[in-house]
């Protein structure tokens, strides 16, 4: 490969993941202009890496490999934007990003700039075109169901891996009530006494159910020193 097209290549993969980070960071997101230029940039250099040592025919076969160890080492960095706020999950998008900045790099270091930049364009009006339909949605009014506050207290001894657990355990078990909405979730540690205390609050038509529910389940639990579930209070939903 010539020193031409090997620049080619990398310009074109900075241009492409630039494109895509601009849109990210005038929305102000985590990973923006610079981060996405590098992804795209560095998926291309691996490309081109593997065929500078290989050659074409037998590269053929190794630059393959290279795009899926890129797909996997791309999935590590995407996992770090991926924030989550008690139960909420900040960053998918972000993350799903720079994923697609990869892929566009890769097909840059494959020389198919056409498809690059198809690719390009495809993820920044993917980001624009979806945008106000997503903010529309989420501002419709809610079908009218009346909707009880029940809060939900567990106290939990020890380690934080302990409360990844407690977290899939609460989560499954919202899962099977209808209607229902988590609102808030608190976190507080006692480094004394070693124990970590959750606090969650959710909505659900049928208060009932969700207080035999969790006091049931979770008091047989061995994860769990203490379970206190109360109604906080009433509240209807339009």
């Amino acid at each position: 490969m010539n020193y031409e097209m090997y620049l080619l290549r990398l310009v074109l993969a900075f241009l492409f993941g630039a494109g895509i980070g601009l849109e990210r960071q005038i929305r102000q997101r985590s990973a923006g202009l610079t981060t996405n230029a590098l992804v795209s940039v560095g998926a291309c250099v691996f490309i081109l890496l593997s065929e500078i040592m290989y050659g074409h025919e037998q590269g053929n076969i190794d630059r393959l490999r290279v795009v899926s160890q890129i797909v996997t080492g791309i999935g590590f960095l995407g996992a770090g934007v991926i924030m989550r706020d008690g139960f909420n999950i900040h960053g998918l998008n972000t993350a799903a990003t720079i994923w697609c900045s990869a892929a566009v790099g890769s097909l840059c270091g494959f020389g198919m700039f056409f498809e690059g930049g198809m690719a390009a364009v495809a993820i920044v009006g993917t980001h624009l075109a979806l945008k106000p339909i997503t903010d529309r949605l989420d501002r419709r009014p809610r079908k009218y169901v009346e909707m009880r506050k029940i809060g939900v207290k567990v106290v939990v001894m020890g380690n934080t891996s302990d409360i990844d657990e407690m977290r899939d355990v609460l989560l499954s078990l919202v899962d099977t009530l209808d209607n229902a909405e988590i609102q808030k979730t608190e976190k507080t540690h006692n480094l004394k006494e070693g124990q970590t205390t959750v606090t969650m609050e959710l909505l659900t038509k049928d208060v009932e159910k969700a207080f035999r529910l969790f006091q049931d389940e979770l008091s047989g639990n061995t994860l769990f020193l203490k379970v206190a579930t109360e109604v906080l209070s009433q509240r209807v939903e339009h």
